[in-house]
């Protein structure tokens, strides 16, 4: 199995998305956050540099033109290590919440009001 390799979940609770294969528990798998990313074909490279991008079946590009990708937790640093590589420059939030409010959202709101709309 592949750093990269996911199931496919949304933390928009997007029920388009399959359920896991058997065997599999959620709690195996975390989201991370790559934003800052020079690059505008970021699927494109990941599919040319990792050739594995049809097992990140939840790769999301946000509103904010980051991306939500869905790993397994043992393969944080990993992962981590291989994006530095792949999109230089860019930062890579291992412990990414799609609950909590960002930095942009905070630009907008007050906290209490973005943590309000994200769970709406």
């Amino acid at each position: 199995m592949t750093p990269f390799h996911v199931v496919a979940v949304s933390s928009s609770g997007d029920e388009g998305h399959p359920s896991p294969p058997p065997g599999l528990r959620a709690d195996q798998y975390a989201l991370i956050r790559l934003s800052n990313v020079k690059d505008r074909n970021v699927l494109e490279t990941l599919d040319t540099e990792i050739g594995t991008v049809n097992e990140v079946p939840n790769i999301e590009e946000l509103s904010d033109e980051s991306w939500e990708i869905c790993i397994l937790e043992s393969h944080r640093r990993t992962v981590q290590d291989t994006l530095g590589k792949i999109f230089s420059g860019s930062d890579v939030d291992l412990y990414y919440d799609p609950l909590e409010a960002t930095a942009n959202d905070l630009e907008f709101w007050d906290y209490d009001t973005a943590k309000k709309l994200l769970r709406q």
